[in-house]
């Protein structure tokens, strides 16, 4: 295991820059360096967060006013997205409106616009079009469903054994890694650890998908929903293979926005 010694350690922040239509600013997506988070410096921001646009509980500024009270210097919406045209059309210039509104108004705390959006083939192809990622600030990149199957409850899925399902699992997070659009990877191992019987992700599996992230320099999301109990091995390996992180807290209700930073001052 990796031995830190905290005297030694320097914060360390990796800042991505995109160009955003929406309100014509540069805005800045800040990945950390694994070994300054395993040093105690835990920045207290969170890049996935839901509302009721998708299918989060509340609002977005119900949302920011929690992030706020929570402590966060930053908050970050990543809301689901789909190349179903009509229902994309339906809402997410208000969810884009909303957010701007939000910045102007709450100046106490950096709110970000993202969206999260999975991954459709083994090819690296997200199921979204590309004319929504230019309109926000990051991409989170995550496996949903496994897509040779017809759902996670697929009835195969439960004839596959622990290799087969690790190995499938691995090969649609290392997908993902193939889209330049991509920031963040998102939520690793949660389908398999979600509709798999055999618990989390082993660390060998994760680790490989954590080594291909630093080559291509996408952010590896440590998760507050999905990454408990796993938070240290996870950035030992980030630590590792020279992989930046990313704080997520995959939060759908108010209660579990800024949950990461809780799982990570406990774990750490």
């Amino acid at each position: 295991m990796i031995q830190v010694v905290k005297k030694s350690c320097k914060l360390q922040v990796n800042i991505k820059s995109k160009s955003i239509s929406t309100s014509n600013k540069l805005s800045k997506l800040k990945t950390f360096n694994a070994e300054t988070v395993l040093c105690g410096n835990i920045s207290k921001v969170d890049y996935h967060n839901h509302t009721n646009f998708t299918d989060g509980k509340n609002t977005v500024e119900e949302c920011v006013i929690k992030a706020i009270d929570k402590g966060l210097t930053t908050i970050g919406f990543s809301e689901h997205v789909s190349k179903n045209e009509e229902w994309m059309k339906e809402w997410f210039a208000r969810y884009l409106e909303d957010i701007e509104m939000c910045k102007k108004k709450y100046t106490e705390i950096d709110i970000l616009c993202g969206i999260e959006a999975k991954i459709n083939d083994d090819n690296g192809n997200l199921n979204v079009d590309e004319k929504y990622i230019e309109t926000v600030d990051y991409v989170i990149g995550v496996l949903h469903t496994y897509p040779k199957f017809k759902s996670n409850k697929d009835v195969k899925l439960k004839l596959l054994n622990k290799k087969q399902l690790v190995d499938i699992e691995e090969l649609y997070n290392l997908s993902v890694l193939k889209n330049s659009n991509v920031d963040i990877i998102g939520h690793v191992g949660a389908i398999y650890k979600r509709f798999s019987r055999y618990g989390d992700l082993p660390l060998n599996a994760f680790e490989n998908i954590i080594e291909m992230a630093g080559k291509v320099d996408i952010a590896f999301e440590l998760s507050g929903r999905y990454h408990q109990g796993l938070t240290l091995p996870l950035l030992n390996l980030c630590t590792k293979h020279n992989t930046k992180v990313s704080f997520g807290s995959d939060a759908h209700h108010l209660k579990d926005i800024g949950l990461i930073i809780d799982v990570l001052k406990r774990e750490l």
